[in-house]
């Protein structure tokens, strides 16, 4: 037995089953003093039967629904409330390991007498249990806490538990038994709540990684994947992907559909990848275990040596580079060599790179002599010996997997060497590449040293001759004079020729052969237009919203819920019908591409619509572009045109910001009044009462500015209740309204609304309440009249019986009535009646209601703390002639019968 500081007594007892019984013996230390002080603990006693004795015999429920508990003795010692025994706050881990040490622990409230002006608390008995149904526990002995709060004790009970007795479900259950001292009433509870306990945990495993396709450009899009196994059938808590040092999440290819018993696969998005090789690894965990693939410590065999810890992934190349032409010697003649070179710089690699020369408009098929310029890259040599009286002109080309290049870029060409020749020099051609709507320039110098004018000088193209004229108006035959024409030639390649002839002579350039000219379709760059973003089918931003990157954070954006879909579109133009190349067609949120899909089917002169659907993520942020590649490759180049909208790179379309969806609302509650305070008074009255209807609601999720409609359903008809004081929705409010009702049965029901859910109290049903009988005494009336017993009802319910069953039985019934009523002090009776006629106005003399027996009903004097008096209307003279024409002044008290009243000291009323 230990006594705390504040007086209390607690008593602890451990069951030798190891669960644990907490017993504790409460008792009121100012009371206990007071007793020991006074020195009559005999007369305390007394005192304590004799509030036993009026103590109900039913022992209700504490709250009246929901729980198991019974009261201990609620509504005794003077009909102040008893104490009472209740379990709540039980806490229990749902998963524990084997071999796991855990806490369990359950608060206990204990009450004394509830009302703080009674110093009596009453000793309770109380015994606390915690048992397992399948015995996977052990149990450390319990410990407790409690706070010595008058009129109630609130008990903190631990155990500690092991999980040493298996795996598998179990169930906790606590148990509360309670007896008070006195007349050995008995309360108890009890809480139920499930744990499993988990076998060991099995580490997952990682396998079969993989990436595709192997290597790429920079607009490939690549993808990752893995194998996840897991023995317990564990799915990851995580599972990313590591490339480079940035972490990406992983998700599951086929979601439901594989078990990690076999072995579940998991991919990663597509995304794009800088130029360059690339290093991952993958990393999880199913919660308690790591994985990692490889190992940390593991070698790995990559393109340029060892790795450790990590996969080499995917080679990311871009097309070759080419610099530093040159050509040696510049002058020279038909027998002379010349070579020309070219630099292929060092971010590429020779061995899957092929250099071209092109001479004249056409591939050379010149081996190169490549040599190692070590940092610089590859020096290739071209060397060819060229036909006099040509301007020679060239260009370089190299191609790897990647994409090509072309050296000088564009349609221009280089020029040089200078040969010297016959009498035709500086053959040439302008531009040297174009298309049908090029207009060309052939030109070529003739000197004679005679002097001799040329009878005609010409370029004969596909067989076609077209003269040449000559650009001076006054020629020195002996000096140079160029000779040109400009023509349109159709796509495709032409062979062409220079000749000329002069004093029955013929002269060629080349001498031999033909040179090429390949003329290209005319092609007008494609274009995209009419970018649109989408969310329901409303447009939200355009093409006209195109924002430079760097203040695109500051605009104001609409806001929509996560999960909404946002639907992103573009249009691709051609003038000449060319499709796009397939997979170009991009749209990249927020820096990562994603495919679009054909929305129509029309011609790319008409203009397609491509679009993307997706869902975003929460944030303010997001913006988009969309870029693509043409399908047409015009003769020269080596790719078809780039596209980008919008068109500069710093630039960019706003995306709407994504907010979090708000949390689920909670329904406003309804709840009986916790000041104590009935949700009906009076459940039965008259006519003239007054009916207050209470409820209080509590709405968890209130703000301000939503709106809180609270009322009373009474009999199909809705009242609008009011705040009864102050407000506080979140954590209760008191609405009421009081109503004058009208004779009859009534049923009633609470009803609350918030801006979403609308509950009811009680869920289903009415309430039938309050009951209104239009000759029922108000309530208010029944507390004035300290001198009324029911004896006196007892008397009126005989005066209608007289009335309804005729003179004949009213005749035996008066006889037997004044007998039982004069040994019973009836006379005393009707000088009350007498006294009070003046009052009376409730019943009527000639009634034939049915009475209620709840407003008849009232306790005996002598048991009761709260005495009433009612007022009659009955007639006291009219009450003693109808039990048998008794007048004030007549005592029909035989002999015996005075006697008797004699030896009870009791006057003869009259």
């Amino acid at each position: 037995m230990i006594e705390s500081q504040d007086g209390w007594l607690v008593s602890c007892l451990l069951s030798a089953n190891k669960f644990g019984a907490l017993l504790y013996r409460i008792f009121a230390s100012g009371e206990r003093r007071r007793i020991g002080e006074m020195g009559h603990f005999r007369q305390f006693m007394t005192l304590f039967l004799t509030f036993l004795l009026l103590a109900p015999s039913t022992i209700l429920l504490v709250d009246a629904g929901g729980k198991t508990t019974s009261n201990l003795c609620r509504g005794c010692h003077g009909e102040n409330y008893g104490a009472y025994v209740t379990l709540s706050q039980f806490s229990v881990p749902a998963e524990v390991g084997v071999g796991e040490v855990f806490d369990v622990s359950v608060r206990m409230i204990l009450s004394g007498n509830l009302d703080q002006s009674i110093a009596s608390y009453w000793r309770v008995d109380t015994d606390v249990t915690l048992s397992s149904a399948q015995n996977r526990f052990s149990f450390s002995p319990a410990t407790y806490t409690y706070n010595d709060k008058l009129p109630g004790d609130v008990v903190d009970i631990t155990w500690q538990l092991t999980a040493d007795q298996g795996t598998g479900t179990d169930t906790l259950t606590v148990s509360v038994y309670a007896i008070a001292q006195h007349f050995s009433r008995t309360g108890s509870d009890q809480i139920s709540l499930g744990v499993e306990v988990m076998p060991p945990n099995n580490p997952p495993q990682l396998s079969q990684p993989s990436f595709s396709p192997a290597q790429g450009d920079a607009n490939q899009l690549f993808d990752f994947e893995v194998i996840w196994s897991d023995s317990d059938g564990d799915m990851p808590s995580y599972l990313r992907l590591i490339i480079d040092g940035n972490s990406l999440p992983l998700s599951e290819a086929n979601p439901g559909a594989e078990d990690p018993l076999t072995g579940a696969r998991f991919v990663s998005s597509s995304m794009t990848l800088s130029p360059g090789h690339h290093t991952y690894f993958f990393q999880g965990s199913d919660g308690e275990a790591g994985v990692r693939l490889p190992l940390g410590d593991e070698v790995t065999q990559g393109p340029n040596g060892p790795l450790t810890g990590v996969y080499p992934g995917p080679f990311v190349g871009s097309p070759p580079a080419l610099d530093n032409d040159s050509l040696s010697p510049l002058v020279g003649d038909d027998t002379t060599n010349f070579t020309y070179s070219i630099t292929l710089l060092p971010s590429d690699n020779p061995n899957g790179t092929m250099v071209s020369f092109w001479l004249d408009g056409i591939d050379s098929s010149i081996q190169p002599v490549v040599i190692d310029l070590g940092a610089a890259g590859w020096r290739y040599d071209f060397t060819v010996q060229l036909s006099a009286g040509v301007n020679h002109f060239h260009h370089f080309t190299a191609t790897n997997s990647f994409g090509s290049v072309r050296y000088p870029g564009g349609i221009d060409s280089l020029v040089g060497p200078v040969l010297v020749g016959d009498v035709l020099s500086d053959a040439s051609l302008s531009p040297t590449q174009g298309n049908e709507k090029t207009l060309y320039t052939f030109s070529i110098n003739y000197s004679n040293p005679a002097a001799i004018e040329p009878s005609s000088v010409a370029v004969v193209i596909d067989g076609n001759t077209l003269l040449l004229n000559s650009t001076a108006t006054s020629p020195d035959w002996m000096t140079t004079t160029q000779f040109a024409t400009q023509t349109l030639l159709d796509v495709g390649n032409h062979n062409y020729h220079f000749e000329a002839f002069e004093g029955g002579r013929s002269h060629r350039v080349p001498e031999v052969g033909e040179m090429t000219l390949p003329v290209m379709r005319f092609d007008s760059d494609p274009w995209l237009e009419s970018a649109s973003i989408l969310v329901n089918g409303t447009e939200i931003f355009n093409s006209s919203s195109v924002t430079n990157n760097s203040e695109i954070a500051n605009l104001t954006r609409p806001i929509y819920l996560m999960g909404t879909e946002v639907e992103m579109r573009i249009t691709y133009r051609d003038a000449e019908g060319d499709e796009p190349l397939n997979i170009s067609m991009m749209v990249w949120i927020d820096g990562i591409p994603n495919l679009l899909q054909r929305l129509d089917s029309n011609d790319s002169s008409q203009g397609q619509v491509w679009g993307f659907t997706t869902t975003l993520t929460v944030g303010d942020n997001h913006t988009v572009y969309f870029t693509a590649t043409s399908a047409y490759i015009p003769s020269g180049s080596f790719e078809g045109a780039r596209l980008r909208e919008p068109l500069s790179e710093s630039t960019s379309i706003p995306l709407p910001t994504i907010a979090a969806p708000p949390p689920p609302n909670v329904p406003p509650l309804l709840q009986p009044p916790s000041d104590g305070r009935l949700m009906l008074d009076p459940f039965a009255g008259a006519e003239s009462d007054n009916y207050s209807f209470l409820v209080e609601v509590v709405d968890a999720d209130w703000m301000p500015e939503n709106q809180l409609e609270v009322w009373l359903e009474l009999d199909g008809e809705l009242y609008t209740l009011q705040p009864v004081g102050s407000s506080d929705h979140l954590n209760g409010t008191l609405f009421g309204i009081t109503l004058q009702l009208s004779e009859g049965e009534h049923s009633h029901r609470f009803g609350a609304r918030d801006i979403e859910d609308e509950t009811t109290y009680p869920e289903s049903g009415m309430v039938s309440a309050p009951t209104v009988q239009a000759n029922m005494i108000p309530v208010g009336e029944l507390g004035d009249h300290r001198n009324f017993i029911s004896w006196a009802w007892w008397l009126v319910a005989v005066n209608l019986l007289l009335i309804l069953c005729g003179l004949g039985w009213a005749g035996v019934t008066l006889r037997e009535a004044r007998k039982v009523v004069y040994q019973r002090g009836v006379r005393k009776m009707a000088k009350i009646f007498s006294d009070f006629k003046e009052e009376s106005n409730i019943i009527e003399e000639n009634s034939q209601k049915e009475i209620s027996d709840e407003v008849w009903r009232t306790k005996q004097p002598d048991h009761n703390l709260d005495s009433r008096h009612v007022s009659s209307t009955v007639d006291a003279d009219i009450l003693l002639t109808e039990l048998g024409g008794v007048d004030a002044r007549e005592s029909p008290l035989d002999s015996d019968q005075k006697e008797l009243l004699d030896e009870l000291q009791i006057d003869d009323p009259l």
